[in-house]
This record gives structure tokens, C-alpha cells and sequence, in this order.
């Protein structure tokens, strides 16, 4: 799977929110199909396992940084299939996604 090699992660601090299910609905969902195509673009395609595991990875990150549920991330990159990873992760993490369009 290629990931993006530059992502500007914008992070807003706020409150926590409480109930947060997105990361969890994301997990059952790709845990459902696997190794099925999840997003075809141009010659690369991603699976919902690869790609979860890619989301992971970010969430993983926002975490060592500091980042809490319910934090606000911004996500400041061009509208391409590729903004899907810390689309995902972030929504793993338990954090408010704010998409920046440029």
C-alpha cells in the first residue's frame, strides 16, 4: 500500500467527547471484507485490511503526540483517494476529523 509521503496534520485542541463509535464501526466493517477492494485509484488499489492497518498506524501516531479523543485533527492535503489513511485514522484514534480543502 503507498502512503501519501507528505500529510500536514493540523492539530486543534478541544474537548473530549464522550460515545464515540466511528473507530469502531471502521474496524468491524474492514475486519467484514478483509482482503476485498476497498478503493481503486489509477493503477493503486487498497484493501479494507491494508488499509485499516494503515489507519492504525496513524492513530498510533496522534497518540505518541498527545493527541485525545475527542481532539480536532485538520487534515491539509489535496482531494485525491489518498486522504482515506488519516481519514481513518483519526477517526480510529476517537478524534474529530477537520478536513482543510486548499
Amino acid at each position: 500500500m503507498v502512503v501519501p509521503s507528505v500529510i500536514c496534520l493540523t492539530l486543534i485542541k478541544s474537548e473530549s467527547l464522550s460515545g464515540y463509535l466511528g473507530g469502531h464501526l471502521i474496524r468491524i466493517f474492514c475486519d467484514r471484507h478483509g482482503g476485498s477492494t476497498f478503493l481503486v485509484a489509477g493503477d493503486e488499489r487498497l484493501t479494507f485490511t491494508g488499509t485499516h492497518a494503515a489507519s492504525k498506524t496513524v492513530a498510533l501516531a496522534l497518540m505518541v503526540e498527545g493527541i485525545i479523543k475527542g481532539d480536532r485533527v485538520g487534515i491539509a492535503m489535496r482531494n485525491s483517494p489518498a486522504w482515506i489513511v488519516p481519514y481513518m485514522g483519526i477517526v480510529v484514534a476517537g478524534d474529530v476529523t477537520t478536513l482543510l480543502n486548499g
